[in-house]
């Protein structure tokens, strides 16, 4: 009896060690299933609507430059203008690169985020 108890334990002890390794490779499986979803993701917002590019780039956008410090800034308009250009400049390649990554060319241009920007900050 104690012969059988022992074999099964170690059994089972085995299994539990395989079903590990099995769990672990499945999580490696799931990081790898993530960047290529948002691969495709990408690919699938590139060939939607145009104004389903142009607020996703708008979105990227804002969070690229929304550490900027813009909250902190009085109201007053062309200090608020002055802050939103030197901004522009400092991502400048940046914020082309997510256009061009989106192929935003003829829907969203540098110049519309700007405007967004004072918009969005100083008012209108």
């Amino acid at each position: 009896m104690e012969n059988l108890l022992t074999v099964s334990v170690a059994v089972f002890a085995i299994l539990q060690i395989v079903l590990f390794f099995k769990l672990w490779g499945m999580t490696n499986n799931v990081r790898d299933m993530n960047i290529r979803l948002s691969k495709l993701s990408d690919i699938i917002l590139i060939s939607s609507k145009p104004i389903v590019r142009k607020r996703y780039a708008k979105n990227r956008m804002m969070r690229l430059v929304g550490g900027f410090g813009f909250h902190n800034t009085l109201k007053d308009r062309e200090t608020m203008i002055k802050r939103v250009d030197s901004a522009i400049n400092l991502y400048g390649d940046e914020l082309n690169g997510i256009l061009n990554d989106l192929d935003c060319e003829g829907v969203y241009s540098i110049d519309e985020f700007r405007s967004d920007l004072i918009n969005e900050y100083a008012g209108k």
